[in-house]
């Protein structure tokens, strides 16, 4: 299993990437702020709950609750992901 540190590090660089990308991408269409705010509002809060998330495992004994914990932890984080970057296509 990858440090902790360093899943916490690649969840701030890809929020920070998705939300740079919808910065850039109001310079291009036309956007109403107050969606684009919404949606980076959405983006930061979803960090820091995977964040508090990462910090918080459950059964930290026993390394199966652990390994699936973590699991179930990425998967939820790409749907996440996914869901905030077809939020952005649509603006």
């Amino acid at each position: 299993m990858a440090s902790r540190r360093k899943l916490k590090k690649t969840i701030h660089y890809i929020t920070s990437e998705l939300v740079t990308e919808m910065y850039v991408m109001s310079l291009f269409k036309k956007i109403e702020e107050e969606k684009l705010d919404n949606l980076v509002d959405k983006t930061i809060n979803t960090k820091d709950e995977f964040i508090s998330r990462v910090n918080h495992v459950d059964g930290k004994k026993d390394s199966k609750i652990v390994k699936s914990y973590f699991r179930k932890l990425r998967t939820d984080w790409l749907t996440a992901i996914e869901n905030l970057v077809e939020e952005a296509k649509a603006l």
